[in-house]
């Protein structure tokens, strides 16, 4: 991962990470999975990823294999992975 879009809520470090898409063009998008962001423009931010898993550094084994066009929500406090259509 050379960068990853996340939501202000995880820049912030107001919320964990909650749900990860692998868009199939290689991009991540990281956010809280949350839909109470502003709808009157996209808030995410591109970050490093070195930045958020040193805050969240269990999130490297929960993303390491997930493929392109895929997404991890955690469900009940467990992460499942889902196809994404991007």
């Amino acid at each position: 991962m050379s960068g990853v879009f996340v939501c202000g809520h995880i820049l912030r470090k107001e919320r964990h990470v909650r749900l990860a898409v692998h868009h199939r063009d290689g991009m991540w998008q990281l956010t809280c999975g949350e839909d109470d962001h502003p709808s009157d423009r996209a808030e995410l931010y591109l970050i490093h990823p070195e930045h958020l898993l040193e805050r969240e550094p269990e999130l490297a084994d929960t993303l390491h294999d997930l493929p392109r066009g895929c997404l991890m929500a955690m469900v009940d406090g467990i992460w499942r992975q889902y196809g994404h259509d991007d």
